[in-house]
């Protein structure tokens, strides 16, 4: 019951501070790149419950530095300014202020009342493997390291193999029907085998059942213009190159059921990164390729 009051509540929560509700107002200290990329994420993100009221800094590069939130002015006055906001909160973004300025901003927005949060350069690490705690009269964030050997790896792939396994079994039915609805809809293979990059850079053939035309890749070079994301990886709402067939099992992932295989083999696991294609990882830069 508490589980289910809890994700109740959150929830509703949720959907409340999308539409505006149930949000705290926020003054960001800094307008270096860390204190405009937490101003937009809090912007894109509304569901956090967070409305950007403005910056403050000392030397500002421009008086708007994410579109649509204004500098209030500097740190000095950024106090005042807090309190002339209602239920205001402060984050500080840390790269952009010295920890001697922090601590004595820190101090005199609590004396106030007034919520403080600092921010953290860490990112892309689960929140379940930080831990605040004091070291002396300093508080530090302890990281707990991965562990890749041992009981948890094996306890991984157990569990990657009976998932994998029972799923096959129980989508058996729904495979078959859709590999008749390709055949019937279309020439080619039912399946559809494209390389893609794993673990280490290895490369295996990912499976997947064929949602498109068998011209597919051939026709990619055309359509790259036509390209809706930044970055290697393609995609396309209307894509020509789809059957119909094709759209239903794309919208319902019925097309990558036949990835089970590849977990059973030991090529993907069940929780795990998407496996690029080839000339995508050529453009990752050396931090997730050492990963």
């Amino acid at each position: 019951m508490v589980l289910l009051e809890r994700n109740v509540a959150r929830r509703m929560f949720r959907r409340r501070r999308a539409r505006g509700q149930m949000v705290r107002r926020v003054v960001i200290a800094g307008t270096n790149p860390e204190g405009q990329e937490i101003a937009a994420m809090l912007r894109s993100e509304p569901w956090l419950g967070y409305q950007v009221v403005g910056f403050v800094d000392d030397a500002p590069r421009t008086d708007e530095p994410v579109p649509g939130v204004p500098v209030l002015g500097s740190l000095d006055d950024l106090v005042g300014i807090a309190a002339e906001i209602p239920d205001a909160s402060v984050i500080v973004a840390t790269s952009a202020v010295d920890a001697t300025r922090t601590n004595r901003i820190a101090r005199d927005l609590l004396e106030q009342g007034i919520n403080v949060e600092l921010s953290s350069s860490l990112r892309d690490i689960s929140s379940s493997r930080l831990t605040v705690r004091p070291l002396g009269r300093y508080p530090v964030v302890y990281l707990e390291p991965r562990r890749r050997s041992g009981w948890r790896a094996g306890a991984k792939r157990t569990f990657d193999i009976v998932g994998a396994f029972v799923g096959l079994v129980l989508t058996a039915p729904v495979v078959a029907v859709a590999a008749i609805a390709i055949r019937l809809d279309s020439r080619g293979p039912i399946l559809f085998r494209q390389t893609r990059v794993g673990q280490h850079g290895s490369r295996f053939q990912v499976l997947k059942l064929r949602s498109m035309t068998t011209d597919a890749e051939d026709r990619l070079a055309e359509l790259r213009e036509l390209n809706e994301v930044d970055g290697p990886l393609f995609k396309m709402a209307a894509d020509p190159r789809v059957t119909r067939v094709g759209k239903l099992i794309r919208k319902t992932s019925i097309d990558e059921i036949p990835q089970l295989w590849n977990v059973l083999r030991g090529d993907m696991s069940l929780v795990g990164p998407r496996p690029a294609l080839p000339d995508e990882s050529e453009e990752w830069d050396a931090l997730l390729t050492q990963r």
